[in-house]
This record gives C-alpha cells, sequence and structure tokens, in this order.
C-alpha cells in the first residue's frame, strides 16, 4: 500500500503554495468575469429582442441569449469545482482513489479502484478514464490535473489494462535545410 502519486502534492514550498494560491485567486476572477460577461450578453441580447419588431425575431433572439448564459454559467461552475480545496486523487500501488467533482450534481464522490477488479479501462471523449470492472460495473474517473493521468497510463497501463499506444516521435525539423523545402515545394 505504497503511495506513488498525488494531487495536489502536499510536499511543496510555501513559496509555491503562495503562488498556487495566487493562480487560483486570478482563476476564480476569470470566471466570475465569464459569468458577468454572460449576463451582460443575455440582457442586451434580451433588449435587442425587446426592440425588434418581427415576433419570430424576439423569440430567436430571446432563445438564443438564455441558451448563452446558461452555457457560459455551466462552463463556469464546472471551472470552480475543479478549483475545490478537497480535490484530489491518490494512486497507491494497488488501487487508485479520487475525491472528485460532480460533473453536474451538487455532491462530490469518492471513488476506490482497486486494480485486481478492472478488466479493461479506455479514455473517454472528455478526458475522464472509464473503467470496466469485473462486476459489469463501469466507473470513471475525471481528472482535473493532467499530468496525474499521465502517470496513470504510462506507469501501471499494465495493471489498469490500458492499451499503450507506441506513439511514433517526429524528429525535430530543421527549416533551413534544403531537402525540408524541395519536400514541402507544391506543384501547381
Amino acid at each position: 500500500m505504497e503511495l506513488l502519486y498525488e494531487y495536489p502534492d502536499k510536499n511543496i514550498s510555501r513559496q509555491e503554495k503562495i503562488k498556487l494560491a495566487g493562480e487560483k485567486i486570478a482563476e476564480r476572477k476569470r470566471i466570475n468575469k465569464m459569468i458577468i460577461k454572460g449576463a451582460v450578453l443575455m440582457l442586451v441580447l434580451m433588449l435587442v429582442a425587446i426592440l425588434v419588431k418581427f415576433v419570430w425575431l424576439k423569440i430567436v433572439l430571446a432563445i438564443l441569449a438564455l441558451f448563452l448564459f446558461f452555457t457560459s454559467f455551466i462552463v463556469a461552475m464546472s471551472m470552480k469545482m475543479a478549483l475545490d480545496e478537497d480535490i484530489y486523487v491518490k494512486i497507491f500501488d494497488d488501487r487508485i482513489e479520487s475525491y472528485q467533482p460532480p460533473a453536474f450534481g451538487v455532491k462530490k464522490r469518492l471513488v476506490t479502484i482497486n486494480y485486481d477488479d478492472i478488466e479493461k479501462s479506455s479514455q473517454t471523449t472528455m478526458g475522464s478514464i472509464s473503467f470496466q470492472l469485473k462486476d459489469n460495473k463501469t466507473e470513471s474517473i475525471y481528472f482535473v490535473d493532467t499530468n496525474t493521468k499521465l502517470f496513470l497510463i504510462n506507469n501501471l497501463y499494465d495493471k489498469i489494462h490500458y492499451t499503450k499506444k507506441n506513439y511514433v516521435e517526429i524528429p525535430e525539423i530543421d527549416e533551413d535545410d534544403p531537402d525540408y523545402k524541395w519536400k514541402s515545394w507544391k506543384s501547381f
């Protein structure tokens, strides 16, 4: 039961903690600005909808205003939940523990997955890792930090039954090389 990786890292210096706190404050300000911009845009579109003479255009503008506001509000709330202080991921040598934010709910949830219970895992389109467990249950973990997910995939892919892809590394391109200029030349 050895701890291999932890997010957020508790063993950081005081200066790094102050820097991270400053970044979180700046991120919260950015989220609040996003909500205010969405509300102002909604109000402007509603005002234009009131001033327009065509009824069908009033309806379209009102629906568009509400859609834009609620979309920006949902995105801002999900970003705000990701900044929560209680969120953590701990990767042990026998299990993964994650206390993660809800997608659209109010409750946070604790997910504990033992490596022995995993049949296979894959990445979802939203960036989470979905685990197919032996009892035909599916559990997914949303990673707030990309480095945590990369650590899990790169170092424990065999334990979580994740298909490791061997990516081809492309070497640096020297744009001054005459062969490069010739290969990228297109004839018309």
